[in-house]
């Protein structure tokens, strides 16, 4: 982009990155006639008498909040989303744009003993108009006493941002927050109540309001698409539950009785009792220095004396520990 001779005026946005465009309606010539005086064409001309008009204008009580000052004052101040609503009402909300200059920490102090932080720092912000014409002003942040030194910057940074923009944006007028300063204005203000506002339901953006874009040449229809039936009516009647019917009952064609239905197997999952097992009863004969022999199925031998050198004990074996067995004739 050239730049303005020296000594000449020179179009601020050459020194930003903001491109003056050559089709913007504030910096083309117009159509109509140029005003005499500002030398800008007529419709541009208007634009400005109309912002000048609004921004003469002081703020109600609706846009105003108070806080405690220092010294048990009553601070009265606007809000920083207040003041950036106001300026896309009055200048479009790609009528002005922004640029931060510069931020700067000031000091980070560390108390050893508390383990806080107290911070402080510094921006300054530039505000351009569609025009070519700006301000910039300075604002500041502080917070003391803060444990996390990154949530300290963050606001610190964040708040000094915002109050260089407002104390840049009063400089337009009064109805961006130069009204403030006049204390006259702020104890009259003062003493009225602003009305409560009511929630606004049908300013709310819901995703029914969203539009789409238009289809293309191609796609598009010469006949427009059939309306949408309309719902039929909710029925206020209730259904019957639903009961399921009884099993069929087969017939025979030769006689009309019914056949009964086959008797129903056993379940397999039943559990099973488990067998009694019963306790054999001991056998007298089974003690020790006895035995009992058994040869055949008719014969039957049983013996039972006493062991060689023992008398009175009920045993059947001989030397050698085996039974002595006697036969019958």
């Amino acid at each position: 982009m050239s730049q303005a001779p020296t000594g000449g005026w020179q179009n601020p946005f050459a020194r930003t990155s903001f491109p003056v465009s050559d089709h913007s309606p504030a910096l083309s010539a117009g159509t109509g006639a140029t005003d005499a005086f500002t030398g800008l064409p007529n419709d541009t001309a208007d634009r400005i008498q109309r912002m000048q008009h609004m921004l003469q204008k002081k703020l109600g009580p609706e846009y105003l909040s108070t806080r405690q000052g220092g010294g048990g004052t009553k601070l009265t101040y606007i809000e920083g989303w207040r003041v950036i609503n106001l300026a896309n009402e009055i200048f479009g909300f790609n009528g002005w744009f922004t640029e931060v200059k510069s931020i700067e920490v000031d000091f980070i102090d560390f108390n050893p003993e508390t383990g806080r932080f107290n911070i402080g720092v510094s921006a300054v912000v530039r505000v351009w108009l569609r025009d070519g014409g700006g301000h910039e002003d300075v604002g500041y942040g502080k917070l003391e006493n803060t444990k996390s030194k990154a949530d300290g910057l963050d606001k610190c940074k964040k708040e000094a941002v915002t109050d260089a923009l407002k104390r840049t944006l009063r400089n337009f007028g009064s109805v961006l927050g130069n009204c403030l300063y006049d204390k006259h204005y702020t104890a009259e203000v003062g003493k009225m109540k602003a009305p409560k506002a009511k929630f606004d339901f049908d300013n709310l953006l819901r995703p029914s309001d969203v539009e789409r874009p238009p289809p293309s040449a191609s796609t598009s229809s010469s006949r427009a698409p059939p309306p949408p039936k309309p719902l039929a009516p909710p029925s206020t009647t209730t259904a019957p539950p639903h009961i399921p019917p009884p099993p069929a009952q087969r017939t025979t064609p030769a006689t009309s009785r019914t056949t009964p239905a086959p008797a129903r197997p056993q379940q397999q999952h039943q559990q099973q009792r488990p067998p009694v097992v019963q306790q054999q009863q001991p056998n007298p004969l089974d003690r020790p220095g006895t035995a009992d022999f058994f040869a055949g199925d008719d014969d039957a031998l049983f013996a039972e004396l006493p062991l060689d050198g023992e008398e009175g004990n009920d045993s059947g074996f001989a030397e050698g520990g085996l039974p002595t067995v006697y036969e019958e004739s």
